[in-house]
C-alpha cells in the first residue's frame, strides 16, 4: 500500500529533478531522517506509474523516474493542500501555545521558523530528533505515573541545568 507520506515525498523530489529509486531513498533520508525501505519505494514508484503520475527511462541497469504532466499537476495540487494544511496547523498551534503561556509575538516567531523550514523541505532539529523524542517520552512516562507534580522541583532543576548548558552553546 502506498502511504500518503511516501507518495508526497516521491512526487516532491521528482518535481525537483528525475531520480532513480535509490536516489529517491537517499534524498528523502537526507531531508527527513526517515529512510524508506526498498520494499516500499519500488512498489510505490510502480503504483505512481500505473496512476500515470511518473514515467521512467532505463539508463544502464537502473530506472530514472520523472514526473508526467499529470504528476506535475498532482504536485501543484499537493502544494495547494499543503498551504491550507500549514495555515490550519498555524491556527491550531496558536491555540496550543496560548494554552502554555506564549504570547502572539513569540508564537508567530516560532511558527515562522518552523513552518518556513518545513515548506523549504527541511526538517528542523533532525540532528537531535532521537534525543528530543526520548525526552518527550520520558515526560509522558512521568506524567502517566503521576510524578510530574510529585517531583516538579527536581524535574525543573534538571531542565534548568539543561537549558543553561544549551544557552552556553550559542554564545
Amino acid at each position: 500500500m502506498l502511504t500518503k507520506k511516501l507518495r508526497i515525498l516521491i512526487l516532491k523530489h521528482l518535481d525537483e529533478k528525475p531520480r532513480s529509486g535509490y536516489g529517491l531513498i537517499k534524498e528523502i533520508e537526507e531531508h527527513t531522517s526517515w529512510k524508506p525501505s526498498y520494499g516500499s519505494m519500488y512498489p510505490a514508484l510502480e503504483h505512481l506509474k500505473e496512476e500515470g503520475l511518473v514515467t521512467f527511462k532505463e539508463e544502464g541497469r537502473k530506472k530514472v523516474y520523472s514526473l508526467t504532466k499529470e504528476g506535475k499537476e498532482a504536485v501543484t495540487e499537493i502544494g495547494k493542500n499543503m498551504s491550507e494544511m500549514f495555515e490550519n496547523m498555524r491556527d491550531n498551534m496558536k491555540l496550543m501555545t496560548h494554552m502554555i503561556g506564549f504570547d502572539d509575538k513569540r508564537h508567530d516567531e516560532i511558527m515562522d521558523l518552523f513552518l518556513g523550514a518545513i515548506q523549504r523541505g527541511q526538517m528542523p532539529f533532525k540532528e537531535v530528533m532521537r534525543s528530543t523524542t526520548e525526552m518527550k517520552m520520558e515526560f509522558w512516562n512521568l506524567y502517566k505515573k503521576g510524578l510530574i507534580k510529585k517531583r516538579a522541583k527536581e524535574i525543573n532543576k534538571i531542565m534548568d541545568e539543561a537549558n543553561m548548558k544549551l544557552k552556553k552553546i550559542k554564545k
